[in-house]
C-alpha cells in the first residue's frame, strides 16, 4: 500500500477517535463550561466550535487509552488559559490561577473580564451525574504544565514548571 494512503488512514482514524473524544466530553458536561457555566447550545443548536473539549494531560503526552478517555478532557472556554498553565485545577476541582495572572486581574480589566470570579467559578461546574475528571491527569497538569511562583525561599521553579512571564518569552525571541 503506498506510503500517502496509509497516512490519510491514519489521519481518518485519529480525526474520528478525536471526535468520539470531544463528544463524549461535551456529552458528560451538558455541552457547558466546566470552568463557567456557558453552554455551547444558542438558539436550539450546538455551536461546535464555541465550547472546545480540552485534554487534561495532551494527546502528545498521553498513553493510548488516556488519548481518547473522556476522564482526560474539560469542556473549557477559557482553553488556552488553561493548555498555556495559567489556570489548573486541583483535586478537590478548585480553580487556581498562575501567579502573574492573579497579580494582573486587578489592574486589567479585559483580562478580569474573561478569567475573573465570576465570570470563573471557584471550582469546576459538574452537572449532576458526570463523571469527575481523573485526578492523575489533573495532577500530571498539575506538575507539568501550570505556572506557578518561585518558591520565595529558593527563588527557582521546581522541575516540569514553565517560566510563562512575558520577560521569559521576550528573552527567547531575542
Amino acid at each position: 500500500m503506498p506510503i500517502e494512503i496509509t497516512q490519510r488512514l491514519l489521519t481518518s482514524t485519529v480525526r474520528i477517535g478525536r471526535h468520539r473524544f470531544a463528544t463524549a466530553v461535551l456529552t458528560g458536561h451538558g455541552n457547558r463550561c466546566m470552568f463557567c457555566g456557558m453552554g455551547s447550545v444558542i438558539g436550539g443548536r450546538r455551536r461546535p466550535r464555541l465550547l472546545p473539549a480540552s485534554h487534561i494531560k495532551p494527546w502528545r503526552e498521553s498513553a493510548n487509552k488516556e488519548r481518547l478517555d473522556h476522564l482526560n478532557g474539560l469542556t473549557a472556554c477559557p482553553d488556552v488559559a488553561f493548555d498555556t498553565g495559567l489556570l489548573t485545577v486541583s483535586e478537590d476541582l478548585s480553580i487556581t490561577y498562575a501567579t502573574d495572572l492573579e497579580r494582573a486581574l486587578p489592574s486589567d480589566e479585559p483580562l478580569r473580564r474573561a478569567f475573573g470570579k465570576p465570570p470563573l467559578a471557584d471550582r469546576l461546574i459538574l452537572p449532576a451525574g458526570a463523571d469527575r475528571p481523573d485526578t492523575a491527569c489533573l495532577g500530571w497538569r498539575r506538575t507539568q504544565v501550570f505556572v506557578s511562583s518561585p518558591t520565595a525561599a529558593e527563588g527557582v521553579r521546581r522541575t516540569g514548571e514553565k517560566d510563562c512571564s512575558l520577560d521569559a518569552r521576550f528573552a527567547q525571541t531575542v
